[in-house]
């Protein structure tokens, strides 16, 4: 999700071909989206609405989105109702989580 809101962000320049509304609408359209680290990026206000009217649109549109995140679904709640509310939608997907599974980049 850094790298989306990176390219939303530079659009926002001067020197970027584009506009943030360009992005935003090619992410919203585009087969599928994989969104890693969802969560990492910070908290801005600006990432925080941009990150949503992504996945509402994909949500509405009925498109595919895979996320990764560390975070559990109650502590997304708490900075995205809206997108915690899409992703506990059981009629478009599942939740797989992988708490107490060993992460490969932790091993000596």
């Amino acid at each position: 999700s850094s790298r989306l809101l990176a390219a939303i962000f530079a659009a926002m320049g001067d020197d970027t071909p584009g506009s943030p509304g360009e992005v935003i609408e090619s992410y919203s359209k585009i087969d599928v989206v994989l969104l890693d680290e969802l969560g990492r990026e910070g908290h801005t206000e600006a990432s925080l609405t941009r990150i949503s009217e992504i996945l509402n649109e994909r949500y509405v549109e009925r498109l595919p989105t895979i996320i990764t995140t560390n975070w559990s679904l109650e502590a997304i709640g708490k900075v995205w109702p809206d997108v915690a509310s899409r992703m506990a939608d059981s009629s478009l997907g599942a939740i797989v989580d992988l708490e107490g599974v060993l992460d490969h980049r932790k091993r000596g």
